[in-house]
């Protein structure tokens, strides 16, 4: 089995009643705070709510996660309706690599990734934008194609009690 790296960067609204789940599948794909270091994470719930900064999506890594991936914490994500984006740095010749699902898409979509945050076009896409007589519409095609490589923005990851009520992250 091949190890690679990869980072994980969560949000949305999470009872506090599922932090649970939410550590379980952390520690099950073997993730933490800091980079070879999946003990960073804590050995509780409590202590990866310690690790959700205010205002901030929760991220987590790790630079051993074999061909599985993150298959516990994505499945948990999606179960509990978080948004996330996985990272997967370039290696062995393979480019790196964007996952990200949220709430209101029915699977998860991937794509090559330019940097953590923003997909990659693929050269058959942009030859398909500026195919065509005209030169103008094949201008203003290219414009769009670029106007849509925006950086894919996670929410912050926000403890709520069973209510809906925000509560202290800590």
């Amino acid at each position: 089995m091949h190890d690679h790296s990869l980072s994980i960067t969560i949000g949305g609204r999470l009872p506090r009643s599922a932090l649970a789940a939410l550590f379980a599948a952390v520690e099950a794909d073997d993730l933490g705070f800091e980079w070879g270091d999946a003990a960073s994470r804590g050995d509780s719930p409590e202590e990866l709510a310690d690790g959700i900064e205010d205002g901030e999506p929760l991220k987590l890594v790790s630079d051993s996660v074999g061909e599985a991936g993150l298959s516990e914490l994505e499945a948990t994500c999606r179960s509990l309706r978080l948004h996330y984006v996985v990272y997967t740095e370039a290696d062995d010749g393979q480019p790196a690599s964007l996952a990200w699902w949220e709430p209101a898409m029915r699977e998860r979509a991937c794509a090559d990734a330019l940097e953590e945050d923003t997909p990659a076009v693929a050269l058959a896409v942009v030859r398909r934008a500026i195919s065509g007589d005209d030169p103008a519409r094949s201008i203003e095609s290219v414009k769009q194609l670029l106007d849509g490589l925006t950086p894919i923005e996670v929410p912050p990851l926000v403890l709520v009690d069973d209510t809906g009520a925000a509560s202290d992250p800590g």
